[in-house]
């Protein structure tokens, strides 16, 4: 009966933790870049694939360490930081929307939601970024690299409307 295969025979090896595994030395260039955008991806996923529950809300991993970190900030409930996020304001176009279990847009009222900074959260898809009484609560920090995907910020406090 022949011998089961070693994980070098393989060209996997597959590590006991949660790190992504990695082709041994030797191997096709472009079987390693397929395996290795395929383990990305599936690495992605899983982390995406976790829903966190916030009041009547599940949102993404990111979206959800966004919330809490403003939480922690505030001294207040992940609950009364999206409850903030989601009033209702006018005009429609600024509102905070959840597309899908992730942050789409999101409209921060610095009158009820007091943040001094946006944090870097890894994975944000964060669209739209409207930020209202930039001025009334002092400066904001804003890093911009935290949202890759945003392609319009909003503070009409500054007249500042920038798409990207």
């Amino acid at each position: 009966m022949p011998t089961p295969p070693s994980p070098e025979d393989n060209g996997l090896i597959i590590r006991p933790s949660t790190s992504l595994v990695s082709l041994s030395d030797g191997r096709s260039p472009v079987l390693t870049e397929i395996i290795g955008r395929s383990l990305v991806h599936i690495q992605t996923s899983k982390t995406l694939g976790t829903l966190h529950k916030i009041g009547e809300h599940q949102l993404h991993s990111p979206d959800y360490r966004l919330v809490c970190a403003w939480a922690e900030e505030l001294g207040i409930a992940p609950v009364d930081v999206l409850g903030h996020l989601l009033e209702v304001h006018a005009p429609s176009q600024w509102q905070t929307e959840i597309v899908e279990n992730r942050f789409e847009n999101i409209l921060v009222k610095r009158d009820t939601l007091a943040i001094q900074a946006i944090p870097y959260v890894d994975g944000l898809i964060l669209k739209k970024l409207c930020i209202l009484g930039m001025g009334s609560r002092g400066t904001l920090e804003l890093n911009l690299s935290a949202f890759p995907h945003l392609t319009e910020l909003i503070c009409p406090g500054n007249q500042l409307h920038k798409s990207f």
